[in-house]
């Protein structure tokens, strides 16, 4: 899997540099679940939905009856970006399952215009669990995290690589307090309003999330991004059911796919 996700990308880049547009080709302010590059405007507001199919794709039961997975089990969540100024957002999502809080604010500036287009941004995050059964069996109540972006555009295509950082992202007793990860996020502008988007976040050292066999996947997915109006809308496959900074980072259990969507409404302040 982590194979061909990585002739996904490549193939992506190569198409993009071929085709030699000027564009900012991510539509949203995430890839999947990483930061992009792109920071949400000043004097704007985005609520945005996160919907992950538990069942799997290719596993038994998982077929047309159940619309591959959207049928059965989901992991939603759903948050709010502000964009306070041009280089500044305010943010905070929810994630139903534990009752998993992320709030977070970005600075972000351009040190670069015209055919190459640059972005830096630093992302500082704390996330926490209102769940009281949950909070009960781990020993770690408050996750801070620290994420670097640096993306640049060019033509039509978008990159980014944001390593990351999250404190005791373990919800058990273990030595490892930390995951340091680095993030690396590709667009590709197919038309004025479509993209497509993928993403990898290896991890570096660290706490990861191992399966039964005691094997670690690094999380990844892959989408198609269509801006319609006031809506960007994200179909996609993805080997993740979390969204907030300490649970995608250290990775999941498995490597194998599974149906989502992402879903944002901008209002202009």
């Amino acid at each position: 899997m982590r194979r061909s996700v990585s002739v996904c990308m490549a193939v992506m880049a190569f198409l993009t540099v071929a085709s030699g547009a000027r564009a900012q080709a991510v539509r949203a302010s995430q890839f999947i679940a990483l930061e992009s590059n792109r920071m949400v405007e000043g004097k704007t507001f985005e609520f945005y939905l996160t919907h992950r199919a538990d069942a799997l794709l290719g596993e038994e039961g998982t077929n047309l009856n159940n619309l591959f997975g959207f049928d059965t089990l989901v992991w939603v969540g759903y948050g709010f970006v502000w964009g306070v100024r041009d280089s500044w957002t305010l943010g905070a999502y929810r994630a139903v399952a534990n009752k998993n809080f992320e709030v977070w604010t970005r600075f972000g500036w351009t040190p670069t215009e015209g055919p190459v287009r640059t972005h830096l941004a630093v992302r500082g995050s704390i996330n926490f669990s209102t769940d009281r059964d949950f909070n009960r069996r781990v020993d770690a109540k408050v996750r801070p995290a620290l994420q670097v972006i640096a993306g640049a555009d060019l033509g039509r295509i978008g990159l980014t690589v944001a390593p990351s950082f999250v404190a005791n992202p373990a919800p058990f007793s273990t030595d490892e307090d930390h995951t340091l990860a680095v993030g690396v996020g590709v667009a590709l502008q197919v038309t004025e309003k479509l993209s497509l988007v993928g993403e990898v976040t290896p991890i570096v050292s660290g706490f990861r999330v191992r399966d039964d066999r005691g094997r670690s996947h690094m999380s990844w997915g892959l989408g198609v991004q269509k801006e319609v109006g006031g809506h960007v809308f994200t179909v996609l496959i993805t080997n993740q059911v979390w969204s907030t900074l300490d649970r995608y980072l250290p990775g999941m259990t498995t490597s194998k796919p599974r149906l989502g969507f992402n879903l944002i409404r901008r209002f202009a302040l």
